[in-house]
């Protein structure tokens, strides 16, 4: 089965006349890149990209990993590589200084101001004479961790094309094009300029040579095993995504991404033990984390260990205050623990940080009911209904909390407007039936029980039974 994580909606990837005349100030900045083993065999061929006109290049650290030489093709052009400005094994891209000078290089863009459904281009070397454009759109950012980003496009990127560039409409690079290969399989995504930004004239004059640089087959690295993970994960092949990760935690088992996105798939898959173990590793690594703490935290309670999710909880939200669904859970956890003086605590939090999510507002009103505190449930779920005046779960306990003090016309006129909201509200029908007979009008009543008989005949006989049990 072949991985494409590529939504391909344009054209088959051949040279385009619209793309190249967007791209004509830049395409001879797009180069090629020719590998070289012990024995001076071509091994790899991947494309790359001139930033500076001194030969400043930069492609795929997979591309020119354990390797013995490097060379560029720039038009007509063979330059030799000098040697390595900066490698980032994480991001997948290396720059290189090769010779030359006067070369013409690309213009580098702001990938943050890209949106979903701009145009791009794609501009990399497929092996033929001519470098190959393809054109398409930013179709979507994954996270590969809530550290690392990727975009993806429609643009295809083909065999040969890892390392080429990525332009927005201005022709201004935006991205680094990515293709690993795995059983076969071809996972193409595109690393964000960002990751380069700040570092091309950074390392002017520190050029580190080929034979300095300590590099590994890509393949055997924790990062390359991420990425796979992290690509079977998009396209839902979540026993894959698992093995993959368990492969980058066996090669680096302290790397708390690794065990971070272990945890997430295994969450996924519902085995979710196995997610606390995996996060409870990422905290260790890293226990500033708040995701990793929040997302133990969801682990823990899905497995029916509240009190064990309340600790996490705190966590995330002492990490990041402003994090509202960690006071939301953590609330959560107390009141099913029937700590709900603490559950009341939590959630004033999360609609201390947002006023107009309903579901908190009506969070704390059923912390505050369940606590016995009816005047602050009514409040509660009073601002609740003012967020959200179709919020019918909150109209239903609203008019129980009325109930609960007595406040009998109150509740009628909850249920009536949560009847005119929905006519065939049943709940709302009954509990009409309910407060009707409680203040003294049997007709009302049973004008409820005809109508809920054509709704919810269980609940009908029911308020019919209890409307002569009244009389009676």
């Amino acid at each position: 089965m072949v991985v494409v994580l590529l939504l391909v909606l344009c054209s088959p990837c051949v040279s385009s006349a619209d793309a190249r005349g967007s791209l004509e100030k830049n395409y001879h900045g797009v180069i090629a890149i020719v590998t070289y083993d012990g024995e001076g065999n071509a091994v790899v061929r991947g494309s790359g990209f001139i930033v500076r006109e001194d030969g400043v290049v930069v492609t795929n650290y997979h591309v020119i990993s354990d390797v013995r030489d490097i060379r560029i093709k720039a038009g007509n052009k063979f330059l030799g590589v000098r040697g390595f400005l900066y490698v980032d094994k994480a991001s997948d891209v290396v720059i290189l200084k090769a010779g030359g000078n006067h070369l013409q290089a690309v213009n580098i863009g702001d990938d943050s101001k890209i949106e979903i459904g701009e145009k791009v281009y794609f501009e990399g070397s497929a092996g033929g004479p001519e470098n190959t454009v393809s054109d398409g759109v930013l179709s979507g950012i994954k996270e590969v961790t809530p550290r690392r980003k990727v975009l993806e496009i429609t643009a295809p990127i083909p065999s040969g094309g890892s390392g080429g560039a990525v332009f927005n409409h201005h022709g201004e690079v935006i991205g680094i094009a990515t293709v690993l290969m795995r059983d076969g399989q071809s996972l193409n995504f595109v690393m964000p300029v960002a990751v380069i930004k700040g570092k091309i004239d950074s390392g002017m004059g520190k050029v580190i040579s080929l034979q300095d640089v300590e590099r590994e087959d890509y393949e055997k690295t924790a990062d390359y095993w991420l990425y796979v993970g992290a690509a079977y994960g998009w396209v839902s092949m979540l026993q894959k995504e698992i093995e993959a990760y368990k492969e980058a935690v066996r090669i680096n088992p302290d790397l708390w991404e690794t065990q971070y996105n272990l945890g997430l798939a295994y969450y996924n898959a519902g085995m979710y033990q196995s997610a606390i173990g995996a996060y409870e590793e990422a905290v260790r690594i890293n226990p500033d984390l708040w995701e990793a703490q929040y997302n133990l935290g969801l682990a823990y309670t899905d497995a029916g260990m509240d009190a064990e999710a309340i600790g996490p909880f705190k966590q995330a939200a002492r990490i990041n205050p402003g994090n509202e669904q960690a006071y939301l859970n953590l609330g959560g956890s107390y009141c099913r623990l029937r700590q709900y003086k603490d559950g009341v605590g939590a959630y004033k939090q999360a609609v201390r940080i947002k006023p107009d999510d309903e579901k908190a507002q009506a969070a704390l009103g059923q912390a505050y009911y369940d606590s016995g505190m009816y005047k602050e449930a009514i409040e509660a779920y009073r601002q609740a209904i003012s967020v959200k005046p179709d919020f019918e779960e909150a109209y239903y306990m609203l008019g129980s909390a009325y109930g609960r003090l007595n406040m009998y016309s109150d509740a009628i006129g909850v249920y009536k407007q949560a009847v005119r909201i929905r006519p065939d509200d049943d709940r709302a029908h009954f509990m009409l039936g309910i407060f009707y007979l409680l203040a003294g009008d049997k007709d009302l009543a049973l004008e409820e029980h005809k109508i809920l008989k054509g709704l919810d005949p269980a609940q009908a006989k029911t308020l019919f039974y209890l409307i002569y049990k009244e009389a009676d």
